[in-house]
């Protein structure tokens, strides 16, 4: 406690500050508040010149779950430079005040949060756990913080976030600096500004934001995007200032220990450049381990590479440095360079400041090429145009010679490529399978380092129980094989396994199946739920998948699959099938170019998605029941030939049908075609075309039906070959009919009324039929579409209002006069 008690105090604030009172604010926005506690007070107060920073928090903890979550008072402290003044820890109850701040209630941790990510920053924790807390207090804390890290140089800069995704009651943001300080500000998404006066203490700025309601952050959003308003303050000038201040931070001692001349006059005795650098690169990234000491001035500091190399351990800094001591010792340019992972694509639109950047990396240049390098990716494999080096958007070099942002290059996407190679031992019986896989960039890396943390009989293990979620019972044959080509950063898997199944005998109708997924596709798919958001949707980094299935069938296999392509939003999807003999292929492709989906684009890509994730896979079905059906083809196709030869031959008969005309026309020219007879010639027009689509379309099934009746319906088989064979037939003989009929038409001849009339009338009987037997078949619960009654309908309209018009019209008496024989005796009565 002794050691603790020299950064931490208790007593009242500094004068400068202004306390709010907790009295009488009440959250009246409860709707979306959570976890059992409403928030009351959020005050912030920041002292520039005596870097002190003031904190003022109210609670009122609702539930247990509010207590339990909301009885401990934290303030975590960087002891190497700050110091914590604890002014109130209370719990008010019915308007009762209770005290807890004694020196005897406060504790001091180590707290190392980052620890799991090998970094150690120092810090410590004031914890001081209230007592005697119950659902409805009030907890009230206050405490300033003081010390600004010294790397700063003085130099003050800060993010403040001026919404949560809870409700506050009551907000306020106050600035006090001195009258010599300038420091900028600069807001986002937020339109409130501050009143600013000037006071004893300098200049204040205050934004008393009153309630704030609740912000709702949705998932899978861009790193760089927030919905939550900001306010940014710095007193670097611009970002020239800001990098002044990183070049500064870097020079550090760079002098060469013994050890360090050694590896680089191994280095040079190499004779290739490329290969000096790849090994400078491969010994940073390899054999230097990360772990970061963080604390105090360190946070921005690297160490010295001498010391880092030595003790072969350091964070991203320091092995940025020390990669960049190395390069530029075998002639290549190299310099620091500072990024951030998340927010990179937009470090452009803040103020310079150093919080901007939580990560190092290094930029080299050869032969005129910029070429960016992570020492911190141990797996990292490939020559300077093969290495992945992820797109951290902008990055400010440490270098006084520039000027400016440094855009990193676009993502070259991470490639996967997996064949898998079935033989089928019989139908209904297992298979052997082999997977070859190859990994790409980005995916390389990502695999090289899961293989390099697992035993091959655990990765052997992990890949079977894969496979076998997918096709059922089996084993590996042998040990997974994997190779690597670190130059081409490529890495491939070979796989080899038996089934006892891959058949599902329980399908539908029967039928054995043998269902074949895009399973690795699958796993690149995202499937958001949320149709509509205001946030950009995060696809993650580029990516091009694709998966190749080859089937050794023990039978000729046909497969009638059509290609299909589906694109946008970024994204490109295709497929493909055949069969050659017994030999079927599948191919798949989906590819990522966008990492960013916005979010008016995401109701279009929601549905993408799924037709992408419904589409990927294709089941092989088989009739157990199946007979050659040879003869049944002979038949089929015969009687379909016998149906043509029987329509040319009644289209000739039809042709030449010559009855006399209808008592009271004449030998003067016919009438021309006209007036309300044009109706009915469109759409005897339409006729033959509308036959022609429906024979061809649904994959030809009108010429198949007869054959496919067998596979098609359980029950009533031969029925309902008869009534495919009756289907053809009306089709067929429908179609030549009108076809003569148009031709007589436009010849007007005598024999066009009474065949409109038949035509109409036969069409309605025919439909009827047609539905009863599409009922009687039950047919709807095959197709899941019902019988087109409005068909039926339409025909009974026609046919009531054109037989008539046919049978009694003038105009239709004067235009059809003409027969095929000119010198026929004209009609009696003329």
């Amino acid at each position: 406690m002794g050691l603790a008690a020299q950064w931490y105090r208790i007593g009242p604030p500094r004068p400068w500050v202004r306390p709010l009172s907790v009295e009488g604010i009440v959250l009246k926005d409860t709707a979306c508040a959570s976890g059992g506690t409403e928030y009351l007070l959020l005050d912030r107060q920041y002292h520039l010149g005596e870097e002190r920073s003031y904190f003022h928090m109210a609670t009122r903890l609702v539930t247990p779950e509010g207590v339990q979550n909301g009885s401990r008072i934290e303030v975590d402290v960087d002891p190497t430079y700050q110091t914590v003044d604890l002014h109130m820890a209370r719990i008010i109850r019915n308007g009762r005040v209770i005290d807890q701040l004694t020196r005897a209630s406060i504790k001091v941790l180590q707290r190392e949060s980052e620890m799991a990510s090998h970094l150690y920053d120092g810090s410590s924790t004031v914890v001081i756990d209230l007592k005697d807390v119950r659902p409805g207090d009030i907890v009230e804390q206050a405490y300033t913080v003081q010390g600004r890290n010294p790397a700063d140089n003085g130099k003050y800069h800060h993010t403040l976030t001026m919404g949560f995704g809870v409700p506050i009651a009551r907000s306020q943001a106050r600035f006090v600096e001195p009258l010599d300080r300038t420091p900028t500000f600069k807001q986002h998404r937020m339109e409130q500004a501050p009143t600013v006066t000037t006071t004893e203490w300098g200049r204040e700025r205050v934004w008393d934001m009153g309630a704030l309601p609740c912000i709702r952050e949705e998932g899978n959003a861009p790193g760089w995007y927030t919905p939550f308003p900001l306010l940014e303050i710095s007193e670097f000038k611009d970002l020239e200032d800001l990098r002044s201040w990183a070049v500064d931070q870097y020079t550090v001692d760079q002098r060469l220990s013994p050890e360090l001349k050694d590896l680089i006059d191994r280095l040079n005795a190499q004779p290739d450049r490329k290969a000096r650098i790849d090994s400078a690169i491969q010994i940073v990234q390899r054999h230097v381990r990360y772990l970061g000491l963080e604390d105090g001035i360190s946070a921005y500091r690297p160490h010295p590479p001498a010391q880092v190399y030595a003790q072969r351990f350091g964070d991203c800094k320091d092995r940025s440095l020390l990669l960049v001591l190395l390069l530029r010792n075998i002639g290549v340019d190299a310099w620091p360079a500072l990024v951030n992972t998340s927010t990179g694509p937009r470090l452009n639109e803040h103020l310079p400041r150093p919080s901007l950047f939580d990560h190092c990396i290094v930029l080299l240049e050869d032969e005129g090429r910029p070429f960016w390098i992570d020492p911190t990716m141990t797996h990292n494999q490939g020559s300077l145009e093969e290495r992945y080096a992820p797109d951290r958007g902008y990055a400010l070099v440490v270098d006084p010679e520039r000027t400016g942002w440094e855009r990193m290059g676009a993502d070259k996407p991470g490639k996967v490529k997996v064949i898998e190679r079935f033989t089928v031992e019989e139908i209904g019986a297992g298979a052997e399978l082999e997977v070859e896989s190859r990994y790409e960039g980005r995916e390389a890396d990502r695999l090289r380092s899961y293989f390099a943390g697992s035993s091959i009989q655990e990765i052997t293990e992990d890949y079977t129980d894969y496979y076998r979620n997918r096709y059922g019972a089996g084993e590996a044959l042998e040990p997974v094989r994997y190779s690597d080509d670190p130059k081409g950063n490529t890495l491939s898997v070979h796989e080899h396994y038996r089934f006892e199944s891959v058949w599902d005998t329980s399908g539908a109708n029967g039928l054995w199946q043998f269902a074949v997924h895009a399973a690795v596709l699958l796993d690149h798919i995202v499937d958001p739920t949320d149709r509509f958001r205001t946030a950009p949707y995060y696809l993650g980094r580029p990516v091009e998948v694709s998966q190749h299935f080859e089937i050794q069938m023990p039978t000729e296999w046909n497969v009638d699959l059509e290609p299909t392509r589906i694109e946008g939003a970024g994204v490109t999807y295709t497929t493909d099938a055949r069969a050659e003999g017994s030999m079927v292929y599948f191919d798949y492709t989906y590819r990522v170019d966008s990492a960013v989906v916005a979010a008016a684009d995401m109701p279009a890509f929601v549905d993408q998605q799924r037709r992408i994730r419904d589409d990927a896979g294709f089941t092989l079905d088989h009739d157990p029941n199946y007979t050659d059906n040879s003869m049944d083809k002979f038949w089929a196709y015969g009687a379909l030939v016998l149906m043509f030869a029987l329509a040319v031959w009644g289209a000739i008969r039809l042709y030449h049908y010559d009855p006399e005309g209808r008592a009271g026309g004449n030998l003067m020219p016919p009438t021309k075609i006209g007036g309300w007879m044009v109706l009915p010639l469109i759409g005897l027009l339409l006729s033959p075309l509308r036959m022609l689509v429906e024979m061809f379309q649904d994959d030809m099934y009108f010429f198949t039906c007869a054959l496919d009746a067998p596979y098609t319906i359980v029950e009533r088989k031969d029925l309902f070959q008869l009534y495919c064979y009756g289907s053809q037939a009306w089709a067929i003989g429908m179609f030549a009919f009108t076809a003569v009929l148009i031709v007589l038409f436009f010849r007007k001849r005598t024999s066009v009324p009474i065949l409109m009339v038949f035509l109409y009338g036969v069409t309605v009987v025919f439909l009827i039929v047609d539905q009863l037997l599409y009922d009687f078949f039950n047919l709807p619960a095959l197709t899941g579409e019902p019988y087109g009654s409005k068909d039926l309908v339409r025909s009974i309209i026609a046919g009531c209002i054109w037989i008539p018009f046919f049978l009694v019209s003038d105009r239709v008496r004067t235009t059809f006069v003409r027969r095929l024989d000119p010198f026929a005796m004209p009609p009696p009565g003329v």
